[in-house]
C-alpha cells in the first residue's frame, strides 16, 4: 500500500474497501450487517483509526464522543 497522509486515506474509497475486505477476510469471509445494526449507531459514537508505524498496523476502535444538548461535538 503506498504511503499517503491519513486524511487522504480516509477519503479514498478504494483504500476503505481494501480495509473492509481485510476485516471481512480476517473474520471468516462473511459479515452480516442488519438494518438494525446500522440504525443503532448514535451521533455520539464514532470509529477511531490509528496507525502504529512501529508494528505497521491499523487499529480501529469504536469510541463514544461527547455531545452537547444541541448535538454539537465537544
Amino acid at each position: 500500500m503506498p504511503k499517503r497522509k491519513p486524511k487522504k486515506l480516509l477519503d479514498d474509497k478504494e483504500h476503505l474497501f481494501t480495509m473492509l475486505s481485510a476485516i471481512i477476510k480476517k473474520f471468516g469471509g462473511e459479515v452480516t450487517i442488519t438494518r438494525e445494526d446500522l440504525e443503532i449507531i448514535q451521533p455520539s459514537e464514532a470509529l477511531s483509526l490509528i496507525y502504529d508505524p512501529v508494528k505497521k498496523q491499523i487499529i480501529l476502535k469504536f469510541i463514544e464522543i461527547g455531545l452537547k444538548k444541541d448535538n454539537v461535538i465537544n
